[in-house]
């Protein structure tokens, strides 16, 4: 039992940390901080075509990332106490994964959207 309880807490370390870093990923978009380039940022065509475009479209997707982050962190912490979930590996593993799968999905197609506008 003490081992399941361990594996559940180091799960729970994993997902926060990921929407952590999705957080902490997304500061410099906002800030505008990172040039056109095809490593790090939202790329597409249109936005490496144009650097305002780059810049807008980068901010945009910035404050979803951060957002999307705080959210991630947050639910996979509480939900590491919510019994129905939190009691189970799998459970708790499939709902963080739907909620980082949905929430990255979302960005990717709002941004896209965004990006088009622009």
């Amino acid at each position: 039992m003490q081992e399941a309880t361990a594996t559940l807490t180091g799960f729970m370390i994993v997902f926060v940390c990921a929407g952590l870093l999705i957080a902490g990923a997304a500061v410099p978009l906002i800030l505008r901080r990172i040039k056109p380039n095809r490593w790090y940022g939202f790329r597409t065509d249109k936005t490496l075509g144009d650097e305002r475009v780059w810049y807008e479209a980068n901010a945009y997707s910035g404050w979803l990332a951060l957002w999307l982050g705080v959210v991630l962190s947050t639910s996979s912490a509480v939900l590491h106490f919510v019994p129905a979930i939190g009691d189970s590996l799998a459970t708790y593993g499939f709902v963080c994964g739907a909620l980082f799968t949905v929430g990255l999905l979302t960005l990717t197609v709002l941004s896209l959207r965004k990006a088009e506008d622009l």
